[in-house]
Parts: C-alpha cells; structure tokens; sequence
C-alpha cells in the first residue's frame, strides 16, 4: 500500500491571498516559506541595499493564538521596516505593522512601519525617518485605543524631530482593531480605492503629550550616572516582571517564561532570565520583539502604563 503524503500549502501563499498581495509585490518583499516549529514566512528588513534582520510573520491559524511575528536576527535590532523606499520631499505612510507596508506599497504609496509595534516609538526609528527628509508623515494606526495612544505618541516624536507629521483615522467599517490591510480587503483589493480612502481620511491632532520625565535617569559623565548601574545590578528582573504577568519557573529557576504583557499573547512566549554573578537579568519576547535588561523593562511598562 502506497501511504498518501498530505501536501501543506504554502505559508506565504495563504499569507499573501489573505492580504491580496499579488506576485511582484511578493517578490519585492522577498516572502518566501519557512518553517519554525509551524508554518510561516520570512522576510528580511533591508537598509542601504543591506540585509540587516529577518522576521518572520505565521499564518493567521496561528496568529489567532498570539503568535504574530518573530524577530529571527534580533541584534542589531534595526527598528525601521521599508526604509530604503523613503526619498526626500516624499509623503511617506507611517503605518501598524508589515502587511499594512506590503499592501500600501502595491498601490502606490510610500509607507513604513516601526518594528516595535504601535505603542513604541524606538528613536533610532525616529530618527532614520528624520534623516530621510520626507515633506509629510502621515500616521495611521488601527482602530483601538492602542492604535490612538501610539498614534499621538509617533505624532509627538516626529514633530519634537522636525517632521511635519498627521494623524489620520481609518473608518469604522473597518471594524475594532482593524488595520490598513483590513481596509485594502474591504475594498476588494483595489489599489486605486485604498489610496483614495487613505488620502481623504480624516485628520485629528494629536492629545496633549504627557509629562517628560526627560533627567529622570542620570546621564553617563553627569552627577548620579553611578545610580543608572545600581539600578541595574540590584533590580530583580523576575520581580518586576511578576509585576505585569504570572510566570512559570523552570526546573532549576533560571529561567521564566509567561504571556507578554506588551501584545495579546495567547501562548507563552515572553521569557525572563534572571540575574547571575557574571550578567545582569533579561527579558526578551521574539515575537514582538522586545528584549532588555531590568531598566529596558521599567521603561517599557511606564511607557504603557501598566
């Protein structure tokens, strides 16, 4: 008897019929399938013409459990995605995530996204985007409150660097939490559509910005910088991130994993590992990205008022 193999379909086919993105756009991005304990596919993040990360996005059966993205070269973390299409004097797209760049690009516009998602503006990201010079940024996030408070937060940074910068807002048939990419389905996928909607959205200025806490932390060469490195050397990593999520031990405790607290994580994927005598505790999450030290992860926690 002759055993039937089940043949899967591709991961970044069902990716890319799931955003109507067609094959050159495919290609551009260079999506191609990889496998990492579940299907899903690779992209690399490219500045100057370089290769400088990869990421990886899973398909939406997994997606639905949390798991999103994950970050395969986290270090250097480059924070911009698309980067390279940016030209001076540009109206360039700020937008949620990667699918939201590849739809935007296939019709038409210049957009970019932050790596770090919608509650974190990085300010190397910032500033690559300054250096770029384009005329406008236009900010659009998803519909929900996370997507209003980064908005006003990228809004913020930009303008604080130079940049002429907008908030837009999608409308509400594309329904709680959607996204560009959303709206480029609802539109049948019609290129022409999404740039018209995006163009006539309407504008909102962003909320007053929250008390700077600029000087809170001491400066390296400044009075007090030793106070930045006691911190970090007596700050229990484990207890804080108890703080903002249960977590589970390993056998001998050198390891804790749990739900991140800075993305709807439906499958433990944010791992603490505490302090030794030879390094100090650390933090990562690869599927959002983020990773740190113990001050990394007051910062980020603060930042997001949790």
């Amino acid at each position: 008897m002759t055993a039937t193999r089940i043949q899967r379909p591709s991961a970044t086919a069902t990716i890319a019929a799931g955003y109507g993105l067609r094959p050159g756009d495919v290609a551009h991005f260079q999506l191609h399938d990889v496998l990492l304990g579940v299907a899903s596919t690779e992209y690399p993040v490219i500045a100057a013409g370089q290769v400088v990360g990869r990421r990886c996005k899973y398909t939406p059966a997994y997606a639905a459990r949390g798991m999103k993205y994950q970050t395969l070269s986290p270090a250097p973390h480059y924070p911009l995605y698309n980067a390279d299409a940016l030209t001076p004097g540009c109206v360039a797209y700020l937008l949620a995530g990667e699918p939201d760049v590849w739809v935007a690009c296939q019709a038409g516009l210049i957009p970019v996204c932050f790596l770090m998602g919608e509650g974190c503006v990085p300010a190397l990201g910032v500033r690559l985007l300054a250096e770029r010079r384009p005329a406008l940024v236009v900010i659009v996030y998803d519909l929900d409150p996370a997507g209003y408070h980064g908005a006003d937060k990228a809004c913020h940074a930009l303008r604080a660097a130079g940049l002429a910068a907008e908030i837009r807002t999608l409308p509400a048939w594309v329904g709680h939490k959607g996204d560009v990419a959303d709206a480029y389905r609802g539109l049948r996928y019609d290129d022409a559509a999404l740039r018209r909607l995006l163009d006539s959205l309407p504008r909102r200025e962003p909320a007053s910005p929250p008390p700077s806490v600029a000087g809170a932390w001491p400066v390296r060469g400044k009075p007090g910088a030793g106070v930045f490195a006691r911190v970090k050397a007596q700050a229990d990593i484990v207890r804080l991130a108890r703080r903002l999520t249960p977590l589970h031990a390993n056998h001998d405790e050198s390891r804790y994993t749990g739900r991140c607290p800075f993305h709807d994580d439906h499958n433990p994927s944010f791992v603490v590992w505490p302090a030794t005598e030879d390094r100090p505790g650390r933090f990562c999450c690869r599927p959002c990205g983020l990773q740190g030290d113990a001050i990394e992860l007051m910062r980020l926690a603060l930042e997001r008022g949790l």
